[in-house]
């Protein structure tokens, strides 16, 4: 790693470090009959793994959710599916810093509402989402198992068993209606 690039890291790393500690609070209890706006974060490499978003976003709209989506993809635009609807943000380059924290109209819009469940669905670290899974304000936050997230969610899923997206989403849509 160069210097310029431990630089970024380093710039951002500490703007997300304080975004955690400004941000961090309990859960609150809410069931997901009462639940009704919910925030949902994914990062997809494939074109294969937005089928399993589209699933889990058809799952939340068919318990009339009011759902709010922001994701990121490599190498391929969301093509019009469940998720391109009015509540979907795509990250852009435009709206990430030169030290990757996502910024502009469209984040802080998101930023500025409050959520009762926020689901972060990716399976891999993408600092940008990171920053937003930090900087947002929910009732309960939701994510994938990782040791070293604990300040971030209230609830982790372990998939380590079968560690994919659509094994995930079944976990979250189990456990969300058990709350």
């Amino acid at each position: 790693m160069n210097l310029i690039e431990h630089v970024k890291n380093y710039s951002g790393n500490l703007a997300l470090k304080q975004t955690i500690a400004n941000g961090t609070k309990e859960a609150q209890p809410v069931s997901f009959e009462q639940a009704t706006k919910f925030a949902v974060l994914f990062y997809v490499r494939e074109e294969a793994e937005m089928n399993a978003v589209n699933d889990f976003i058809s799952f939340l709209w068919s318990k009339k959710k009011s759902t709010f989506i922001i994701g990121a993809t490599t190498g391929f635009p969301v093509a019009k599916s469940k998720v391109t609807n009015m509540n979907f943000i795509q990250l852009r380059e435009d709206e990430i810093t030169w030290n990757n924290i996502p910024k502009g109209y469209r984040i802080t819009n998101y930023l500025e509402n409050e959520f009762d469940i926020l689901i972060d669905l990716t399976q891999e670290d993408y600092f940008p989402l990171l920053y937003v899974l930090a900087a947002a304000k929910a009732k309960i936050k939701v994510g994938r198992y990782d040791r070293n997230k604990y300040e971030q969610y209230h609830f982790m899923v372990d998939t380590w068993r079968k560690p994919d997206i659509y094994n995930f989403t079944t976990q979250i849509k189990q456990y969300l209606q058990s709350l």
